[in-house]
Order: C-alpha cells, then sequence, then structure tokens
C-alpha cells in the first residue's frame, strides 16, 4: 500500500501543478481582459489641423475646457456646441440667490473668457437625448455644407462610441470625423475597476455601445 501512495503521488503532484498553472495563466488573462476592456473605450485620433470642433453634451466644463485648448493651439478654426438640457432646479437656486438666473451656459462663458471671438463659437438651437440624435442634428444643422474634418469633444470612456456613431452618420456626407476625449476627464483606463464611478462608466459604455450599433443598423443609418 505504501509503495502504490508512492507511485500515486508524482500523478497527483502533476494535476496539481497544471491546476495551480491553468488558474494563474487564468487569473492573468482576466486582468489583461479587465485592463484592455477600460483602455478600448478610449480613442484619440493624433491630427495636426481640423476644420471644427463639437462638444458633445454632458460635463460641459471638462469638454469646454479641451475645445478651448484646441482652439488656442490654432489646430481648430471653429467650436460648435450642443447645448445642455435644461436645469430643472435652476429657478429654485435663483430664487434664493444661489445662482443667477440670466447667467450664460458654462460652455459659453468658458470658450468667450478664454478669448474664443464669439463668431468662431455656435451653438446648436436644443439639445438632444442620446449620441445618435445628436448625430443626426449635427447633420441637419450643417444642412448640406458639412465641414472637411470634425473633432468630436467627449468623456474618456465615451470616445470610441462617440466616434463610431459620427464616423457611420457623417462619413457619407465625406466629413472625416476624429475623436479628442477631454484630458479633462477623470477618468481611469488602466485600473477603472479601482473607482466604483469609473467601473459603472465601463459597463454602462458596453451596453451603450452595443445598443447603438444595434440602432444603426436596424435603422440602417
Amino acid at each position: 500500500m505504501t509503495e502504490a501512495r508512492a507511485a500515486g503521488a508524482p500523478a497527483r503532484t502533476g494535476r496539481g501543478r497544471r491546476l495551480a498553472i491553468g488558474l494563474l495563466l487564468s487569473l492573468a488573462a482576466g486582468a489583461l481582459a479587465a485592463t484592455m476592456a477600460g483602455r478600448f473605450l478610449v480613442v484619440e485620433d493624433a491630427f495636426g489641423r481640423a476644420e471644427a470642433a463639437l462638444v458633445l453634451s454632458g460635463n460641459p466644463i471638462a469638454r469646454s475646457l479641451a475645445a478651448r485648448d484646441l482652439y488656442r493651439a490654432g489646430r481648430v478654426e471653429r467650436i460648435i456646441v450642443i447645448p445642455e438640457p435644461p436645469d430643472p432646479w435652476r429657478s429654485e437656486l435663483a430664487a434664493i440667490g444661489l445662482v443667477d438666473a440670466q447667467e450664460r451656459p458654462w460652455p459659453e462663458r468658458i470658450l468667450l473668457a478664454s478669448g474664443v471671438p464669439a463668431g468662431s463659437v455656435s451653438f446648436l438651437p436644443a439639445h438632444t437625448d442620446g449620441t445618435i440624435v445628436e448625430a443626426l442634428r449635427v447633420r441637419d444643422y450643417f444642412a448640406g455644407r458639412p465641414p472637411r474634418s470634425l473633432v468630436v469633444i467627449t468623456s474618456k470612456s465615451a470616445s470610441r462610441r462617440a466616434r463610431f456613431i459620427f464616423r457611420r452618420i457623417l462619413g457619407r456626407d465625406g466629413v472625416t470625423v476624429l475623436s479628442w476625449p477631454t484630458p479633462y476627464d477623470q477618468f481611469e483606463a488602466r485600473r477603472w475597476w479601482a473607482q466604483p464611478r469609473n467601473a459603472l462608466s465601463v459597463v454602462m459604455e458596453y451596453q451603450k455601445l452595443l445598443a447603438n450599433a444595434v440602432t444603426l443598423l436596424a435603422r440602417r443609418l
């Protein structure tokens, strides 16, 4: 019996080592996949100059600052801003003196205070819901005279999805769509799981990316 146990020990040891190696490889693959999941969402295109920059709605301060920087550096000729949705609490805050009811929106204030000429800044007529609708409204806004190149400014985690949508909708008009995620965004692509807010952004972005892709295909946009 002792000899039988001794003979079986190397086999069990070999199986244990293989299981341990397999587990380590699985963990390594999982860690790599997790890291790539965040980095895949962030896309920044290299470019010298572009005709226009488009500031998407959402986080207007961080995105307007990025547009300002591009204009100051002479990399874009003009800036187009999609307005934010109305603030439902603004009238109440104004009534108690916390905000000025007549104060202009943040993008306009930031761009003009930063020295961007008013003639180089334009706004879409109204806010929109969803990136696909934004792209469709922008195409209508150009009224058949789109810029040759358009830099889309959004958050880091939404940059790949936004570029995909705008290229799909504006590409047929000959527009070169470039992505420029705002550097003022605090999203950490490499360790997105370390912060609950970043983790939620990654999960939601993959859901939106899939839903938007299905919508574009279904509607043949």
